[in-house]
């Protein structure tokens, strides 16, 4: 069985300056399933970051206007 993942309202752009390094996030791409994961790095303005996937064992480059939408893992 699957555990629910509960999941903030989305993150704009200006958002993503909250975001820490560490903090699990979910990720939903154009035509893919969402995926959840944590920040990895992040620049200093927050324009772009890594993401280390959980189901995939890889890291992946976000950018602001690339499409991607963050919402933050909200914790029970």
């Amino acid at each position: 069985m699957m555990k629910r993942i509960r999941a903030s309202a989305p993150l704009s752009s200006d958002d993503w300056t909250s975001l820490v390094i560490g903090e699990r996030v979910v990720l939903e791409r154009k035509s893919r399933f969402p995926s959840t994961g944590f920040i990895d790095d992040i620049n200093e303005d927050a324009t772009i970051f890594w993401i280390y996937l959980d189901q995939r064992f890889e890291r992946i480059l976000i950018h602001d206007g690339d499409g991607s939408v963050i919402r933050r893992v909200l914790h029970t």
